[in-house]
């Protein structure tokens, strides 16, 4: 049985501060936004959207993953959550078919300054899916609090998009048929988060750059995969999706999605 593997843990010294994750070049320089779009670039010289950040000035952050082929990503299925102990650094594994199906419209995901955390759908009358609390209030001097690993399609199975990319543009070059897997973590904007990659990163992985969100930090390492084969053929397509984040109880909470 084929397993959907997720690697979303910090070691210790990190650990007891908090959670999150960056991207193509390494530089200790920080880029500073209020937003930022992350793109595929394969050997093709397109640009692929795959994810999105944007920090409000009240200590919120906005996330939320592109579609395929639309802006509003489609969530069409979901594994069991999983909660797991704050010294637990182990990959989740989870069967690969061992999802209940959804069919929810995704406008985005939400961590809120008192620490609410939620996924708000795109319909006209929205409905607040997930809520749960954080373990603690969010702001500059926030440990990390979040990290979200990805595995990607193929680059060339997202939409194109023509226009000149913005400066808040962060782009990570694939090669030829293959997508990435990737690890991002977010902080406060206090937090060392060039050195925490540099610390946690394999040594396989490239280490992307350090950008700041408003009052947050965020940061993204990322490797070459190839989905068919790591995967299977006749799968569902999309974006594999991995939240890990601390709770109020003092575990953390695992999600796993799947975004078309």
């Amino acid at each position: 049985m084929k397993m959907l593997t997720t690697a979303c843990a910090a070691p210790a010294k990190y650990e007891a501060t908090m959670p999150f994750f960056v991207v193509p070049y390494y530089s200790r320089r920080r880029r500073m936004f209020e937003k930022a779009c992350v793109y595929l670039a394969p050997p093709d010289r397109t640009f692929r959207p795959v994810l999105w950040f944007r920090a409000r000035t009240n200590n919120q952050l906005l996330w939320a993953p592109f579609g395929l082929t639309t802006k509003q990503a489609l969530l069409r299925a979901e594994w069991p959550e999983q909660f797991v102990a704050a010294n637990d650094e182990s990959e989740r594994r989870y069967p690969l078919r061992g999802y209940a199906e959804r069919n929810i419209r995704v406008d985005h995901f939400n961590w809120h300054q008192d620490g609410v955390v939620l996924l708000k759908d795109a319909n006209t009358t929205p409905i607040y899916h997930h809520k749960m609390r954080h373990l603690k209030p969010l702001g500059p001097e926030s440990p990390l609090f979040l990290q979200i690993g990805i595995q990607t399609e193929v680059a060339a199975q997202y939409r194109s998009v023509t226009e000149h990319l913005e400066s808040d543009a962060v782009v990570v070059r694939t090669e030829l048929g293959s997508g990435i897997g990737a690890h991002f973590s977010v902080a406060g904007a206090n937090f060392p988060m060039a050195d925490y990659l540099a610390e946690t990163s394999h040594s396989a992985w490239t280490i992307g750059p350090v950008f700041v969100l408003g009052p947050f930090v965020a940061g993204v390492t990322y490797y070459p995969t190839k989905p068919n084969a790591t995967l299977s053929e006749d799968r569902l397509r999309g974006t594999f999706l991995s939240l890990r984040f601390l709770l109020q109880s003092g575990v953390y909470r695992h999600k796993t999605f799947l975004f078309e």
